[in-house]
């Protein structure tokens, strides 16, 4: 059974479709920005899923979701190594929850870009090029942060 759904490309197309038209419905649902009625955000969301299961077509996804289960794990670990230290992630970051969105909002586009999300589009962006790119951010956010700081008293 398990063989004829993955040979009717259940696993590839249906299961993605099907998650992210949970997604794209319960966020026009709960946000309500382009119709009030549920109908009108049901077709909005089915066609919204199609294009984006179309765009990815399978590959994509087992890659994005393996890679996000090892960050996950990673985070995971990271919580116990400051839970081992008597730290809490929001006494951590305190005042500086931007950076920590900005941190995020980094990872999870290099996610994106390891699993090869730039290849769904077309772009022929070697993994080189990549960690290049990664590297120069790194290095203009870190003297971005020591420039940023108040002068020596």
């Amino acid at each position: 059974m398990l063989t004829t759904l993955s040979n009717l490309g259940f696993y590839d197309f249906m299961l993605p479709w099907l998650l992210f038209l949970a997604v794209f419905y319960g966020l026009l649902q709960s946000k309500k920005t382009i119709s009030e009625d549920a109908a009108v955000n049901g077709v909005i969301a089915i066609v919204a899923a199609f294009l984006t299961a179309f765009i990815a077509r399978g590959f994509l996804y087992t890659r994005i979701f393996g890679t996000m289960g090892v960050v996950a794990a990673g985070l995971v670990i990271l919580l116990v190594f400051l839970a081992m230290f008597g730290l809490k992630p929001e006494e951590l970051f305190g005042e500086h929850k931007a950076a920590l969105g900005i941190a995020l909002a980094l990872l999870v586009l290099f996610i994106f870009l390891s699993a090869g999300g730039l290849s769904a589009f077309g772009a022929g962006i070697d993994s080189d090029t990549v960690i290049t790119i990664v590297i120069l951010l790194v290095m203009v956010g870190a003297i971005a942060f020591i420039g940023g700081g108040k002068g020596g008293e």
